[in-house]
């Protein structure tokens, strides 16, 4: 659990470094809702908000759900972070950028408070 813990801080970090506060970074919320839909690949993850964010004007239906891309080693730590502040009601302050193929946010970063 430790080691886990450390991976997760250390990919917020990371994250922090790749992309400064402006432009990307959210205000603080916590996470409302998440779905896990699509294929057996696991790629279509969702997370909703308390705050619907659209920093970059998504044109798709829904995009009060904002989308993590389970398929992917950064995915899964997302979706284990998003479930961790979920089960712990803990804060969270989302770091989003562009949009997928439906047209919602894409979740780049979490930061948990």
């Amino acid at each position: 659990m430790k080691k886990y813990v450390l991976a997760v801080f250390s990919y917020v970090v990371l994250s922090m470094n790749a992309y400064s506060f402006a432009g990307g970074w959210q205000q603080a919320t916590r996470i409302t809702q998440f779905m896990i839909e699509g294929s057996a690949a696991g790629e279509r993850i969702y997370v909703q908000f308390d705050t619907n964010f659209n920093p970059d004007s998504c044109t798709g239906n829904e995009t009060k759900w904002t989308r993590i891309y389970g398929d992917t080693q950064k995915g899964k730590y997302l979706l284990t972070t998003v479930l961790s502040a979920k089960a712990t009601g803990q804060t969270v302050i989302p770091l989003l950028y562009g949009c997928d193929d439906w047209g919602r946010p894409k979740l780049s970063g979490l930061l948990v408070q």
